[in-house]
């Protein structure tokens, strides 16, 4: 592994000794757009720690449909699961923003975490803020209005990367958020009248982060909070 610091939070949290032991283990991937990580329900090879770009979560509805359950981006990593003892997930693992990450061969990681306890703290840790980001996000699916969850998904997404500038289609939002593409085209339609956003072929830019939130449900902020206060 190069010698700079990590980027990634989650390694960036281990004692110096400790992050040494665990970075000689790493190796860099580009995280190419449209790469399939993993399979549903297919043996995770890797655990992956994102220091760029960000990883769509997809999990089967039945007839070919697929929706997206989780995005993972430079704030955490993908197959945590592997902590568990626990070998495959039940999603399909897709770049959706280009990237980089180091990762770490499933083999190793549980000899890695007996060796090394605040790595297995902060993995353990790290699963519990996915939970409660898990349940948070399954409350706001079923009591809040298209808008407010669309609202939400845009400003966490722009959070994990640092940008205004959403790389998206309208069908995509529409798997993302599990809704009809008709309601995600009404409730866009809405924010760009009101100067929230501003709609390009493919992308969407937040023109008004502050009024953005306003129209936001609280969800954002409950999942924010558990991720920050992840190291203790």
């Amino acid at each position: 592994m190069r010698a700079e610091p990590p980027r990634n939070p989650l390694l960036a949290l281990l004692p110096p000794e400790e992050l040494a032991s665990v970075a000689s283990q790493l190796e860099e991937c580009v995280l190419s757009p449209r790469k399939q990580l993993h399979d549903c329900q297919a043996a995770n090879t890797h655990i992956y720690f994102v220091e760029q770009g960000l990883i769509s979560l997809m999990a089967p509805t039945g007839g070919g449909e697929e929706v997206e359950v989780g995005l993972i981006g430079p704030e955490g990593c993908l197959g945590a699961q592997l902590a568990l003892g626990v070998l495959a997930a039940p999603w399909r693992a897709v770049v959706r923003v280009e990237g980089k990450a180091l990762r770490l061969p499933a083999a190793q990681l549980k000899p890695l975490m007996n060796f090394n306890k605040s790595f297995a703290a902060i993995l353990q840790r790290y699963l519990a803020a996915c939970f409660f980001e898990t349940s948070q996000l399954a409350a706001c699916s079923s009591r809040h209005s298209i808008s407010q969850r669309l609202a939400r998904w845009l400003l966490r997404y722009g959070d994990r990367l640092e940008t205004r500038t959403i790389v998206c289609t309208h069908d995509y939002l529409s798997q993302a958020l599990g809704v009809r593409r008709a309601g995600v085209t009404v409730s866009l339609g809405q924010f760009e009248c009101e100067g929230i956003i501003k709609q390009n072929r493919g992308s969407i830019e937040i023109a008004n982060a502050q009024k953005l939130a306003d129209e936001s449900c609280e969800c954002r902020n409950f999942a924010k909070l558990n991720f920050v206060r992840l190291p203790g």
